[in-house]
């Protein structure tokens, strides 16, 4: 991008000039009969004193008149405008290496925050796994700066990346290959070793702001967080029932109608000694957490009855909890798509069944149909428009 506006700056200039030469001429007022009859009469006036000097006089005023004349073109044609002291600007910004360094810097490590960013835009489920994945990001940061013995045996939370002495040397940083090689050809690319002492203490003081505001902003040791990871199945034989009594005695909602805790706890001892992957098979894996759980609740033992029902709709019930306001902010736009000025007389009760139905549809580009699906759509379409 930056290459395309380079080749193509006298061009911008052209357009421009162009452009502040329109603005001009729309300011300019149109000339009236009596301005008309002034500048004749002022003319004549002048031509009349012009008469009357020598003829070194009148050579001095029309050499003071033409350089006068150039002034004002300079100013006026010349002088850039706002929009090009704007591109000006911007070229000379990423003409600095320096800046270049800079960037090439934050377009790496940018992409650290790109799996939870993901995470929290999910539409699955993901309370289970949301701590771990902050964590997650938490020591992608520490390790990126701080020395592999100042994290070893230590709480990430508890990490003293503060101190001078757990900071890696600055050829240790994890900055990215492209920064790295831009630093190691620094006299080709006209950097000072100043600079480049200021780039990594930099480096240094973005990646503890970062981590502080993880710390500061990030329920990292929240409880509701670190006990939602009993629902998860691939933690299965590591969960605590102490998880699950958490969210019974916390949220008594939870636990069906006629339904004792311990039913519930019973279940869910048969559930960790339970082989599910021989149980449900290898696909069973690959579906959604909430899919997985409605599978368990339907496995029976050898007399018919089911094995995990009370347990299952308890965990499914642990897996409604938003993990993030994307969901909400997807409802709300839904809702403006739905509710606009053209159908502002729509009630209430066709919002709510429209949003129903479009959230169980979920992403109709996703799905596979067949042809007999396709022509059944194609049938009910052709009959809504003759009617």
């Amino acid at each position: 991008c930056v290459e395309r506006l380079l080749d193509n700056w006298d061009a911008l200039k052209v357009y421009f000039k162009s452009q502040k030469d329109l603005q001009d001429s729309k300011k300019k007022p149109l000339p009236t009969k009596s301005s008309i009859k002034d500048s004749s009469n002022s003319k004549k006036s002048m031509d009349n004193r012009n008469v009357s000097v020598d003829g070194g006089k009148l050579k001095h005023d029309s050499k003071k008149e033409t350089a006068s004349s150039k002034v004002m073109f300079e100013k006026v044609y010349m002088e850039p405008s706002y929009a090009e002291k704007k591109v000006e600007s911007i070229l000379t910004f990423v003409r600095s290496p320096t800046n270049k360094l800079y960037v090439l810097f934050l377009s790496y490590s940018i992409k650290v925050y790109e799996e939870i960013l993901t995470c929290l835009q999910a539409e699955d489920p993901k309370i289970h796994i949301l701590r771990r994945s902050l964590l997650k990001l938490l020591r992608s940061l520490l390790v990126r700066f701080v020395k592999p013995s100042a994290i070893a045996n230590q709480p990430l939370d508890k990490v003293e990346y503060h101190l001078r002495y757990n900071i890696k040397p600055d050829s240790e940083l994890v900055i990215g290959e492209s920064a790295t090689e831009f630093i190691k050809r620094k006299s080709e690319n006209h950097l000072k070793d100043i600079r480049i002492q200021e780039f990594y203490k930099n480096v240094v003081c973005y990646f503890t702001e970062a981590c502080d505001y993880i710390k500061k902003k990030l329920p990292l040791n929240e409880p509701l967080l670190q006990h939602a990871e009993v629902a998860d199945v691939f933690l299965q034989q590591s969960a605590k029932s102490t998880s699950l009594l958490y969210f019974l005695e916390r949220f008594p909602c939870l636990i069906p109608e006629d339904v004792k805790k311990d039913t519930v706890i019973e279940q869910f001892a048969v559930y960790q000694s339970t082989d599910l992957k021989t149980a449900l098979g290898e696909e069973w894996l690959k579906s959604r957490m909430d899919e997985q759980w409605k599978q368990i609740g339907l496995l029976t033992d050898e007399n018919g009855n089911t094995l995990f029902h009370e347990l299952s709709e308890v965990m499914l019930a642990v897996l409604t909890i938003p993990h993030s306001s994307a969901h909400c902010e997807r409802v709300f736009s839904t809702v403006r798509k739905n509710r606009t000025d053209q159908r502002s007389s729509l009630s209430d009760d066709t919002l709510q069944t429209l949003l129903t139905l479009k959230s169980r549809a979920g992403n109709f580009l996703e799905k596979e149909y067949s042809s007999q699906q396709l022509i059944k759509l194609k049938s009910a379409y052709y009959r809504s428009l003759n009617e």
